[in-house]
């Protein structure tokens, strides 16, 4: 993943999760996105829904790449 573009972490990959997903897969530009939700299955659901390049996906948040730009948190 390139270094140079933004990094975005969107904690939850739910209902709210996948609206904040859906935004981002139509942006016009580089960026890296790492979804974390616990739940393995919305997890799955949001990763086949959304083929967003240049993504990460985990079930722990303790994974995630470090220093993101931005978090959005969607929480239920």
């Amino acid at each position: 993943m390139k270094s140079s573009c933004p990094h975005i972490v969107v904690i939850g990959a739910g209902g709210t999760g996948s609206r904040h997903l859906q935004a981002l897969a139509s942006i016009d530009r580089d960026i890296e996105i790492s979804v974390v939700d616990p739940d393995a299955q919305s997890l799955n659901n949001a990763r086949k829904r959304y083929k967003v390049p240049m993504s990460l996906w985990f079930v722990d948040i303790n994974q995630r790449v470090k220093n993101p730009l931005s978090s959005l948190c969607s929480a239920p």
